[in-house]
């Protein structure tokens, strides 16, 4: 995109110059819908799609900054405090902050041990607008909980995933709805 196709794309006023990104775009929910026990659903494994809800694109925006480095800074505070409203403790050994990304230091899911890998679905980007202006782009790429970390956790259940998988959606949509709020609170959405 030329900078000037950017620098419409960050304005929150502006949603058309965003259109095209809906074309990559499915609700969030749906994205996360996939019953491994059944094999089926609507969702993928892997971040195959841009997030939207109700308002929109899952899709947000720092202030303009003048430099990367101070974009750089606001993400972290911002990763920093969208990962502090998700609880480590975990339910039923599984963790909401698990469900953001694994492995997570210092917080092992018996069922996944330390080589488990979920990528991480909200993704931080620094664009440049212009010489003088840089802004901090943050979006959620739902996906399901990838087929192992699933099996694993049926597999330490007893194999009865019928129990397990409402269980699991229901700490998923809690989990990302928290953090959806979360960055609603700390950044501008351009929906």
């Amino acid at each position: 995109l030329s900078p000037e196709a950017l620098a419409r794309m960050v304005d929150e006023g502006n949603a058309d110059s965003r259109e095209w990104l809906r074309l990559f775009a499915r609700p969030w929910k749906d994205a996360l819908d996939f019953d491994w026990t059944a094999g089926a659903g609507n969702g993928a494994d892997w971040c195959h799609a841009l997030g939207s809800d109700e308002r929109g694109l899952l899709l947000w925006k720092t202030k303009i900054h003048k430099r990367w480095e101070e974009v750089i800074t606001q993400l972290a505070k911002v990763r920093k405090e969208m990962r502090a409203v998700a609880d480590s403790s975990g339910h039923g050994g599984i963790s909401e902050r698990a469900l953001l990304a694994y492995p997570v230091t210092r917080h092992t899911v018996a069922a996944w041990g330390n080589n488990a890998r979920s990528a991480n679905q909200v993704m931080f980007k620094v664009v440049r607008l212009d010489d003088t202006r840089c802004v901090g782009l943050v979006v959620h790429l739902p996906h399901a909980l990838p087929q192992p970390l699933a099996q694993g956790l049926i597999k330490r259940a007893g194999g009865n995933g019928t129990a397990l998988m409402p269980e699991l959606r229901r700490l998923e949509l809690s989990t990302w709805s928290k953090v959806h709020r979360k960055l609603d609170e700390l950044l501008d959405r351009l929906p």
